[in-house]
Protein backbone atom coordinates (compact mmCIF):
# COMPACT_ATOMS: atom_id res chain seq x y z
CA UNK A 1 0.00 0.00 0.00
CA UNK A 2 2.68 2.57 0.51
CA UNK A 3 3.93 2.05 -3.27
CA UNK A 4 0.33 3.51 -4.22
CA UNK A 5 0.80 5.65 -1.52
CA UNK A 6 4.03 7.30 -2.78
CA UNK A 7 2.01 7.01 -6.60
CA UNK A 8 -0.98 8.95 -5.52
CA UNK A 9 1.16 11.83 -4.27
CA UNK A 10 3.04 12.41 -7.45
CA UNK A 11 1.88 16.02 -8.53
CA UNK A 12 0.93 14.46 -12.37
CA UNK A 13 -1.15 12.00 -10.94
CA UNK A 14 -2.50 14.98 -8.36
CA UNK A 15 -3.09 16.94 -11.77
CA UNK A 16 -5.46 14.54 -12.86
CA UNK A 17 -7.03 13.51 -9.65
CA UNK A 18 -8.13 17.26 -9.06
CA UNK A 19 -9.18 17.02 -12.66
CA UNK A 20 -6.98 20.04 -14.25
CA UNK A 21 -6.48 16.99 -17.29
CA UNK A 22 -8.53 13.94 -18.63
CA UNK A 23 -5.46 11.56 -18.91
CA UNK A 24 -2.56 11.36 -16.66
CA UNK A 25 -0.04 12.01 -20.38
CA UNK A 26 -2.08 15.00 -20.36
CA UNK A 27 -1.51 16.35 -16.74
CA UNK A 28 2.20 14.79 -16.96
CA UNK A 29 2.92 17.35 -19.82
CA UNK A 30 1.03 20.09 -18.12
CA UNK A 31 3.77 19.65 -15.50
CA UNK A 32 6.36 19.84 -17.83
CA UNK A 33 5.35 22.83 -19.55
CA UNK A 34 5.11 24.96 -16.05
CA UNK A 35 1.61 25.52 -15.92
CA UNK A 36 1.00 23.91 -12.60
CA UNK A 37 1.73 25.41 -8.76
CA UNK A 38 2.38 23.69 -5.82
CA UNK A 39 2.12 26.10 -2.94
CA UNK A 40 2.35 29.04 -5.37
CA UNK A 41 5.75 27.92 -6.21
CA UNK A 42 6.37 26.49 -10.29
CA UNK A 43 6.87 22.71 -10.22
CA UNK A 44 7.97 21.06 -13.98
CA UNK A 45 9.21 17.82 -12.12
CA UNK A 46 5.91 15.45 -12.88
CA UNK A 47 7.10 12.85 -10.52
CA UNK A 48 7.37 15.86 -7.55
CA UNK A 49 6.31 13.87 -4.44
CA UNK A 50 3.24 16.39 -2.60
CA UNK A 51 2.46 16.20 0.94
CA UNK A 52 -1.13 15.98 2.15
CA UNK A 53 -2.57 19.77 2.61
CA UNK A 54 -0.24 21.00 -0.50
CA UNK A 55 -2.33 23.62 -2.53
CA UNK A 56 -1.95 22.60 -6.37
CA UNK A 57 -3.02 25.47 -8.74
CA UNK A 58 -3.06 26.36 -12.33
CA UNK A 59 -0.39 29.44 -13.13
CA UNK A 60 -2.15 32.90 -13.41
CA UNK A 61 -0.93 32.87 -17.01
CA UNK A 62 -2.65 29.27 -17.73
CA UNK A 63 -5.74 29.82 -16.32
CA UNK A 64 -7.54 30.35 -19.87
CA UNK A 65 -5.99 26.80 -21.47
CA UNK A 66 -8.94 25.65 -23.53
CA UNK A 67 -7.69 21.90 -22.25
CA UNK A 68 -8.11 22.57 -18.05
CA UNK A 69 -11.53 24.22 -18.87
CA UNK A 70 -12.92 20.75 -21.07
CA UNK A 71 -11.04 18.87 -18.08
CA UNK A 72 -12.54 20.40 -15.26
CA UNK A 73 -15.94 20.06 -17.11
CA UNK A 74 -15.89 16.01 -16.70
CA UNK A 75 -13.87 15.89 -13.50
CA UNK A 76 -13.81 12.46 -11.62
CA UNK A 77 -15.00 12.58 -7.93
CA UNK A 78 -11.93 11.45 -5.84
CA UNK A 79 -12.00 11.89 -1.73
CA UNK A 80 -8.92 12.54 -1.28
CA UNK A 81 -8.80 15.67 -2.97
CA UNK A 82 -10.98 19.06 -3.07
CA UNK A 83 -11.18 21.18 -5.71
CA UNK A 84 -11.81 24.71 -6.24
CA UNK A 85 -13.19 25.42 -10.33
CA UNK A 86 -13.58 29.23 -10.20
CA UNK A 87 -9.84 29.61 -8.39
CA UNK A 88 -8.37 26.54 -10.90
CA UNK A 89 -6.90 25.12 -7.23
CA UNK A 90 -6.85 21.71 -5.64
CA UNK A 91 -5.64 20.52 -2.21
CA UNK A 92 -4.01 17.32 -1.68
CA UNK A 93 -6.53 16.66 1.69
CA UNK A 94 -4.99 13.11 2.83
CA UNK A 95 -2.92 10.19 1.64
CA UNK A 96 -6.05 7.99 0.00
CA UNK A 97 -7.13 4.35 1.67
CA UNK A 98 -6.65 1.29 -0.48
CA UNK A 99 -10.47 0.53 -1.04
CA UNK A 100 -10.42 4.17 -3.02
CA UNK A 101 -7.79 2.97 -5.19
CA UNK A 102 -8.57 1.23 -8.47
CA UNK A 103 -9.64 -2.15 -7.65
CA UNK A 104 -7.94 -3.75 -10.64
CA UNK A 105 -4.92 -3.45 -9.22
CA UNK A 106 -3.19 -6.83 -7.80
CA UNK A 107 -0.53 -5.72 -5.54
CA UNK A 108 0.97 -9.48 -5.71
CA UNK A 109 1.86 -9.05 -9.46
CA UNK A 110 3.64 -5.89 -8.62
CA UNK A 111 5.83 -7.64 -6.10
CA UNK A 112 6.28 -10.68 -8.39
CA UNK A 113 7.16 -8.21 -10.85
CA UNK A 114 9.71 -6.26 -9.25
CA UNK A 115 11.46 -9.31 -7.37
CA UNK A 116 12.67 -10.72 -10.63
CA UNK A 117 14.31 -6.91 -11.43
CA UNK A 118 16.23 -7.68 -8.53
Amino acid sequence: IAFFKILESRLDNLVYRIGFATTRAQARQLVNHGHILVNGKKIDIPSYLCKPNDVISVKEASKDLKVIAEALEIKPACPFVTTDVEKKSGTFVRLPERNELTPEIEESQIVEFYNRKL
